[in-house]
Order: structure tokens, then C-alpha cells, then sequence
């Protein structure tokens, strides 16, 4: 499973990386549970070098989420999870 989505991570990076002209984006948030940090790091530091090498102007921040109902592997993103205040 990581090798898929860390190459779904890298795809996803390449289309904004070839589209920055008529889709600026300046931040891109790669977020994951606790359990998955070391992955995060891994796909993090690859998204880095791609656009490093790319020359465009943007930054990919890496944050664990808050907690377990913030995604769900089955269900994606939880939309009014309790910790988002």
C-alpha cells in the first residue's frame, strides 16, 4: 500500500508542478496519521527534491493529522471531525 501512495503523492506533485502556470500553488499540505510519519517524511522529502528541481515557488509542509477521525482509509477525509474545533 505505501509504495502506491507514495507514487500517487509523487503524480499528484508532477500535475501541479506541469500546471503552475495557470494553477499557481504556493503550499501544498501532504498530511497523514501519526502511524504514517515516517512515510509523510519519505513522500514529503521526495515532493521537496520535485520541486526543488522543477524551479517553481512551492512549498510542501508536512503535518500528521490530528487524530484518527480526521481520515478515515475507507471512508477519506472526515468533513466535521471533532478535533477541527
Amino acid at each position: 500500500m505505501s509504495a502506491f501512495l507514495m507514487f500517487s503523492a509523487a503524480e499528484l506533485v508532477e500535475g501541479f508542478i506541469k500546471r503552475y502556470d495557470t494553477l499557481p500553488v504556493r503550499e501544498l499540505w501532504l498530511v497523514d496519521i501519526e502511524e504514517g510519519r515516517e512515510k509523510l517524511e519519505i513522500v514529503g522529502a521526495l515532493a521537496k527534491r520535485m520541486v526543488k528541481k522543477a524551479g517553481v515557488p512551492m512549498e510542501i509542509k508536512l503535518s500528521p493529522a490530528r487524530c484518527r477521525f480526521c481520515h478515515d482509509p475507507d471512508e477519506g477525509w472526515a468533513p466535521a471531525c471533532p478535533c477541527a474545533g
